[in-house]
């Protein structure tokens, strides 16, 4: 299974990079596409939802001033273009003129001034806000431009842009409740917001066009429906109840892949998979017995059950990500597994007899699931007894952002910048640092990996990030994966990215 499944996701790559080099030349205006995804949508609030369900509807309704392109390059999007001044502290920004919002009305540079002090505002409690954090001033130039100034250059600025979507400054009037309403200027509006699903309609004043100049969005209406059971997920993409299927793993994708009327799309993933620790409960504030913990879980293992071989062992950096220098689990210390040292490790904190934790995993990923069962038994051999708790979705959202928890098991959106990918979650002051970890040295380096310019000392800074954190183990990083979507053959022009973004604006239905 493992080599036909390497044979498949090369030859899917290697498809799905063709498809974006040579899209389809006669695209279908009209139809509905029905999406099946595994996790409920709770909270589709741009600045605040968290879920990666939640980020399926909210691309497809809300836009930056930049965002990426198939190959993950950054691209303007509500912006035209933009100027950065030569010490790197000014970035001035001329908006696409003509952009307007689902209700008609024009976007001006007011509108980007107040979205992003919405971001920062502590009253939104935006996760999103530490990307903001080097901003020192924003200046409305005219209703086309706008400036904004930093305290001092940051590397990852225009990167971390392309996460954080453009709002309305009337927004808390026009749409009572972001968590089920909105209100955007992307491809698709919202038509409704049910207890399973969600449905799109298009945006027949969408501001963008193809390649060829045609408007855009193609289809008609997208529909996102929640199947939360994946073996359902698998037969509705199989029956044609469902055109395109999210969130499937190797297994399940590798059961489609017999049928003749499925194409599959891979794509290294920037996600990973993790064991998050509350770094302020007993016994987890001693560094000493998370490193144990590290040196007692056999990663390779998680690898080849979990992910059927499908998958890398993970540290910090992506391994996808070549540029960056992501340093191999052989020179990361705590990575191997290592039994007595892990009992020695725990004596010496104070647990020669072990202990026991509870643990949950996210309940709407398969992978997490089967990951926590792994740890569970690997973990018996430190004598660590771990109780695995289950929570729906909505209840585990909650504990995790309240850091209600001992540990859980989940996925971490990922990026092709360092400082996108770890600061938000290992800074003491990051927006999702709910593992409550806090370590100077990991902050001084965080914040000079977002101060340097050069490439080249970027990537020795991130060198010595990795080899920290690996050290201090603010949590478990265990794996990096193939992202997986399965679609109909009368499906066109979708596009999957490894952030887990998922084009829809030129995607259309064959009849």
């Amino acid at each position: 299974m493992k080599r036909s499944m390497l044979v498949l996701v090369m030859v899917c790559l290697i498809g799905s990079f063709a498809a974006l080099g040579a899209q389809e030349s006669n695209p279908v205006y009209g139809g509905i596409l029905k999406v099946g995804i595994l996790q409920e949508i709770l909270n589709i609030d741009p600045h605040v939802a968290t879920g990666f369900a939640s980020f399926r509807v909210i691309e497809q309704i809300y836009e930056g001033l930049v965002g990426f392109d198939a190959g993950m390059n950054l691209k303007p999007i509500l912006s035209e273009s933009w100027t950065i001044s030569p010490d790197g502290t000014e970035y001035v920004f001329h908006l696409r003129e003509g952009v307007k919002f689902h209700n008609g009305r024009v976007l001006t540079a007011e509108d980007v001034k107040y979205t992003y002090e919405r971001v920062l505002n502590p009253d939104t409690a935006s996760p999103q806000a530490s990307h903001l954090k080097a901003i020192s001033e924003i200046t409305v130039l005219s209703p086309t431009a706008i400036k904004i100034t930093l305290d001092e250059p940051s590397a990852s600025f225009l990167s971390t842009l392309a996460l954080i979507r453009i709002v309305p400054e009337d927004f808390p009037t026009l749409v009572q409740d972001p968590k089920t309403e909105t209100l955007g200027t992307g491809p698709f509006m919202l038509k409704e917001f049910g207890i399973d699903f969600v449905a799109l309609e298009k945006n027949n004043a969408y501001w963008g066009t193809d390649s060829n100049g045609r408007q855009l969005p193609y289809l008609d209406e997208v529909v996102i429906q929640v199947i939360p059971d994946p073996t359902t997920l698998m037969a509705a993409i199989r029956a044609g109840e469902v055109d395109l299927a999210l969130g499937l793993d190797a297994i399940m994708v590798e059961i489609l892949n017999s049928a003749q009327d499925l194409n599959i799309i891979a794509v290294p993933e920037l996600t990973y998979g993790l064991m998050g620790l509350n770094n302020s409960r007993e016994p987890f504030t001693d560094t000493r017995v998370r490193q144990a913990i590290s040196l007692a879980i056999d990663r390779q293992e998680i690898v080849d059950i979990v992910y059927f071989g499908e998958a890398t062992v993970g540290g910090p950096l992506p391994p996808s990500v070549g540029e960056w220098n992501p340093l191999p689990a052989s020179e990361l210390p705590n990575y191997k597994q290592n039994i007595a040292k892990a009992r020695q490790l725990l004596v010496e904190a104070g647990y020669p007899d072990g202990f026991s934790f509870k643990l949950v995993p996210v309940p709407t990923v398969p992978e997490c699931v089967k990951m926590a069962q792994v740890i569970q038994e690997q973990l018996k051999d430190v004598n660590i007894a771990v109780e695995i708790e289950s929570a729906d979705f909505s209840t585990f959202l909650n504990q995790w952002r309240n850091s209600d928890f001992d540990a859980f098991v989940s996925l971490n959106g990922g990026s092709t910048d360092p400082d996108i990918h770890l600061y938000r979650h290992l800074h003491s002051s990051g927006g999702t640092n709910q593992f409550k970890y806090s370590d100077h040295v990991t902050d001084l380096l965080l914040e000079a990996g977002q101060l340097a310019t050069e490439p080249s000392i970027r990537r020795d800074i991130y060198a010595a990030l990795q080899r920290r954190l690996a050290k201090q183990v603010p949590f478990i990083f265990t794996s990096y994966a193939n992202l997986y979507a399965v679609e109909r053959n009368e499906v066109k022009g979708f596009v999957l990215l490894s952030n887990r973004t998922n084009l829809l604006r030129e995607t259309w239905v064959q009849n």
